[in-house]
């Protein structure tokens, strides 16, 4: 260890490493006021030469196959790989490629031919070593079929193309079992053409084939499952059929017999019963129900089967129907002011359309909310600060053209306090008073009219005051007041609002305006006679 400083720097310096001098180390300074360290890990290795934690291995392909040839390799860096083959070492070009990154060597060919098949070696060196790993590759001939195809009752005929170096041994077996040539069976190699004739086509010809070629490189094969085929024409198609109609179902099918019918419904078996009747004649498979329900709409599946397989077809059947879900059926009371809700959810086949009404009139567009998730349509009828005026009797209707659903919803807003009073009249009219008259409201609020406040503006003006300090109280045969000490001239305007224990209602409509004028005629006093009495005295009027 040498140890030396300068300026501020201290430094250690280790000569000659071996793995005893890892650990750590701590450089300390201090003075007369204070101290302070630093600390560093050292970690040394031992060079390693290079080895192989994966090796090559042996590998077959087929003429034109990708090739890659790959191992994994340890030791300490800087590690140099290098592949060879029997006839000296490769270099990378397109059609070879070498690669070594982050341990892993790797040898790629883009298309293999049959020159590539040899023994293949990857050799790593560094400064302590090297190490190398061996394979072999074997490329064998390419093989693949041309075409194939079978019809019950016909000849079948079944091709296969064989690349490879001659001569060439073609063979055919069926299930394993080698076949010979005879009245069924017919078989030649030509032009590179391995062909399969089979005289007419059953179902014991039903299995799999399997094509061999064998050179003096290897061996190559191909395989084909061959089986009898259901053909269907006339598929079931989508049916919609209305509720109490007859329900019928069928598809043509042509295969081998014997041949067994199985129909589904959403996956479930159906078997014949009073209501349902299932057939098979000449070919066509049938599903009568006498008599369609909601419930029998669904998804329908028809499933052929004989010895070579089965085939299926499907259709789905709907039954048009119109349903209503209201919560609130038995209706709905309030009280004014509050917001009033009404949800309904809706479903049908087709999708039916949705309609609010309010006491069978027109229908209630505004306030309405229609939303549609799925099959299902939620639609909700809401007005806020409803008032007396909003209750009645809502109707939901729900349609589609084959059918309609309605619920009506009785609808009642209290208000506990009184209605509004029609317009007041006005009578005796002066050019200083006038009198004010009106009926009482048609709804008290659940308990009886005290009183009334009534009130009066100018034309010119836009506020109202009160006649009176107190309310008038209510009178046996309507109500009326007479108003004094009106501006001449002045054009007036009377509203009134009724006042049971709860509280006041909305005020009337205001009374048409009316001048303060004297009647076109006057009155005159023509004499005055006392009837001897204190407190009668008798006056006689004239009218001119």
């Amino acid at each position: 260890l040498i140890l030396s400083s300068e300026e501020s720097s201290c430094i250690l310096e280790c000569l000659n490493t071996d793995k005893d001098d890892s650990g750590r180390y701590s450089c300390q300074v201090f003075n007369e006021v204070g101290s302070d360290s630093c600390h560093a890990q050292l970690c040394i290795f031992a060079s390693e030469p290079p080895y192989f934690i994966e090796k090559l291995e042996p590998m077959d392909v087929t003429t034109g196959d990708a090739v890659c040839l790959k191992c994994h390799i340890g030791g300490t860096h800087e590690i140099k790989v290098s592949w060879f083959k029997a006839d000296g070492k490769l270099r990378s070009s397109a059609a070879c490629k070498i690669e070594f990154t982050r341990g892993i060597a790797s040898l790629k060919l883009s298309k293999a031919v049959q020159t590539d098949a040899d023994e293949y070696t990857c050799k790593a060196e560094n400064s302590i070593g090297s190490a190398s790993s061996s394979c072999r590759l074997t490329v064998q001939g390419e093989t693949s079929i041309i075409n194939s195809s079978q019809t019950e009752g016909q000849p079948a005929r079944f091709e296969c193309r064989i690349a490879g170096s001659s001569p060439l041994e073609v063979s055919w077996l069926k299930d394993g079992e080698p076949l010979k040539e005879n009245d069924e069976y017919s078989m030649y190699f030509d032009d590179n053409t391995a062909v399969l004739t089979i005289s007419r086509g059953e179902i014991k010809h039903s299995g799999e084939y399997t094509c061999v070629a064998t050179n003096s490189v290897g061996t190559a094969s191909c395989r084909i499952f061959v089986q009898q085929e259901i053909i269907k024409f006339h598929p079931l198609k989508p049916l919609s059929v209305n509720e109490g109609e007859k329900l019928h179902l069928s598809c043509h099918v042509r295969g081998s017999l014997p041949m067994n019918i199985q129909w589904m419904k959403d996956r479930k078996e159906i078997t014949s019963s009073a209501k349902t009747r299932i057939t098979f004649v000449d070919g066509t498979a049938t599903l009568e129900i006498s008599s369609a329900s909601k419930t029998d709409a669904g998804d329908y599946l028809c499933k052929a089967t004989n010895d070579a397989g089965s085939e299926f077809c499907k259709a789905r059947v709907a039954t048009p129907f119109v349903e209503l879900d209201i919560s609130v059926k038995n209706g709905v009371t309030i009280r004014a002011g509050e917001t009033l809700k009404l949800p309904a959810y809706v479903n049908g086949r087709p999708q039916p359309e949705v309609k609010w009404t309010k006491d069978e009139s027109d229908p209630v567009k505004e306030h309405v909310m229609i939303e549609t998730i799925g099959k299902n349509t939620h639609t909700t009828l809401s007005i806020p600060e409803t008032d007396r005026k909003d209750s009645g009797l809502y109707t939901l209707t729900a349609s589609n053209h084959l059918g309609s659903a309605y619920e009506n919803i009785k609808v009642e807003i209290f208000d506990p306090v009184p209605g509004q009073c029609e317009k007041p009249t006005i009578s005796s009219v002066t050019h200083n008073s006038m009198t004010v008259n009106w009926e009482e409201p048609e709804y008290d609020g659940g308990t009886p009219v005290i009183g009334y406040w009534l009130e009066r503006k100018e034309t010119t003006s836009k506020r109202w005051n009160r006649v009176t300090r107190d309310p008038i109280k209510v009178m046996p045969f309507g109500v009326s007041h007479n108003v004094s000490g009106l501006i001449e001239g002045s054009q007036y305007q009377f509203r009134v609002t009724a006042i049971n224990a709860v509280g006041c209602g909305p005020p009337s409509l205001p009374s048409d305006p009316i001048t303060a004028t004297d009647p076109a005629g006057k009155w005159y006093m023509l004499f005055m006679v006392n009837n001897f009495s204190a407190t009668n005295v008798m006056k006689f009027w004239h009218y001119e």
